[in-house]
């Protein structure tokens, strides 16, 4: 019932599934990456590379926010929780940047609001009304 404490092993069990289930998102996210480079390399036209770069775009920014928190951080920061945070909006910055320098149609522009997306759902709900 809601709001009764959970025995250990129940909220134990819980976290192993929820760990193994964002490993896995994490993993079928890499695999769609890597699907998305390679339709990129054959693809017969333009319009089907630039459906497919948003998705693209947001996982370099990722790598390349990673790359810079790892280079900036000296150890400061150990919570993974603000590790995540801080890279996640660095990701938008540098999706912000990549996408000014350029003329991008809407679609194109929805990597914004989908990297908005995925930060805000790792955010505490009381801080997820005010993202």
């Amino acid at each position: 019932s809601f709001g009764q404490k959970m025995p250990d092993d129940f909220e134990r069990k819980y976290a192993a599934v929820v760990i193994d289930l964002e490993k896995m998102n994490s993993d079928l996210q890499q695999c769609i990456n890597e699907i998305q480079i390679f339709c990129q390399q054959i693809a017969p036209g333009p319009s089907l590379a630039a459906m497919l770069a948003p998705s693209h775009l947001r996982e370099k920014c990722r790598e390349e926010a990673s790359f810079l928190f790892e280079k900036n951080n000296h150890g400061s920061i150990t919570d993974s929780n603000i590790i995540d945070l801080i890279t996640g909006l660095t990701a938008l910055m540098l999706q912000v940047k990549s996408l000014s320098d350029s003329n991008q149609n809407a679609y194109e522009l929805s990597v914004l609001q989908g990297t908005m997306d995925q930060i805000k759902m790792k955010l505490e709900p009381q801080y997820q009304k005010l993202f």
